[in-house]
């Protein structure tokens, strides 16, 4: 059920339909699959494929972390940190993502790194960040990479370096990041870490702004 559901709200070899996909999805997770709960939960947390209900999307996903479902987990740690459908609470939402990366969920890495980049529900810790965010790349993270990118243009926690970053936001960008593709465009048109190429920068903007990506619309629209 879990699969036919992700067909239908990713649109693989049906017609893209989200009220069928969480109908799938709401009938495997009654039947105890948790994936299904993990993501019916989701529907319902985020108002896909039916009304939004949060407390309600909570409920499922409280129960797939039963299971130790990893990605449950890592929601729920989102729901303590952004205070949807749970109390916000940065030690809850720490303490679940340290679980969910435990289990080799590379989003939650991805978002204990920012907890430890930024001080949020941990001591301030760049090094550690570092370490999630390798974790979290070495996984193929594209958000991890552009994450660690910053952290090689700013130096924290690592040598600065220009090259490491431009490395970092060319495998991000060619993984789909917005933000990559406009910070190695930007890196691209002033020449920090490669050669200066205008038409490159130009072309990565324009990826960026194909996205809907503020920055990179606005970027391209400079450039003429």
């Amino acid at each position: 059920m879990g699969s036919l559901a992700w067909c239908y709200e990713h649109g693989r070899g049906v017609e893209k339909n989200l009220e069928e996909s969480t109908r799938w999805f709401r009938q495997g997770a009654e039947g105890g699959s948790p994936r299904c709960m993990c993501d019916y939960g989701l529907h319902l947390l985020h108002g896909v494929g039916a009304e939004r209900r949060p407390e309600e999307g909570v409920e499922w996903l409280l129960q797939a972390e039963e299971q130790e479902y990893p990605y449950a987990i890592f929601a729920l740690g989102w729901c303590s940190e952004m205070g949807e459908g749970l109390p916000q609470d940065w030690g809850k939402a720490v303490e679940r993502y340290q679980r969910a990366a435990d289990l080799g969920e590379a989003a939650a890495m991805k978002n204990l790194g920012i907890c430890y980049e930024n001080g949020a529900g941990v001591a301030k810790d760049p090094e550690r960040a570092v370490e999630w965010y390798e974790k979290a790349a070495q996984l193929g993270h594209a958000s991890a990479m552009c994450c660690l990118g910053f952290l090689y243009e700013t130096g924290e926690g690592v040598d600065q370096s220009w090259e490491e970053a431009v490395n970092w936001y060319r495998r991000s960008a060619e993984a789909g990041s917005a933000r990559a593709q406009c910070n190695l465009a930007w890196c691209l048109e002033n020449g920090k870490g490669s050669e200066q190429d205008l038409t490159a920068a130009l072309e990565w903007y324009r990826r960026a702004a194909d996205q809907g990506d503020a920055r990179g619309l606005f970027s391209v629209a400079r450039f003429y």
